[in-house]
């Protein structure tokens, strides 16, 4: 009779085990600085369609040539920088900010706005 709970302890270990892998993949708690260029480039580049220089820290995004669109474009990129994190598995969300300055405008996000800390 011994042989019975024995079998019945291994019966509830192995459920309990494929309910933690059906749980899902784990998040990132944090985003290397490479790692976050490499996609706030993608967005970029997915947004503007040509070649632009990425401005970084403590604003990441490029200079615009025109005030017009700029918090709307702003958004598209936070945008497509999320849904490019989150195809790699990190759940990264920002805020869309536009920097005006004597004549450059700047379209991005803030890296202290991140909902994830950023490593080196």
């Amino acid at each position: 009779m011994a042989a019975k709970p024995k079998k019945a302890a291994k019966k509830t270990a192995a459920k309990k085990s494929s309910a933690k892998k059906a749980a899902g993949a784990r998040t990132a708690k944090s985003i290397r600085r490479a790692d976050l260029q490499k996609l706030t480039a993608a967005a970029v580049k997915a947004t503007v369609n040509r070649p632009v220089k990425i401005i970084r820290e403590p604003i990441w995004g490029f200079v615009l040539d025109t005030e017009a669109g700029a918090i709307e474009t702003a958004n598209v990129v936070t945008q497509r920088l999320s849904e490019g994190a989150r195809k790699v598995g990190v759940g990264l969300t920002a805020e869309p900010s536009v920097l005006h300055r004597k004549g450059v405008i700047i379209a991005g996000y803030i890296q202290a706005d991140l909902n994830i800390p950023v490593r080196f």
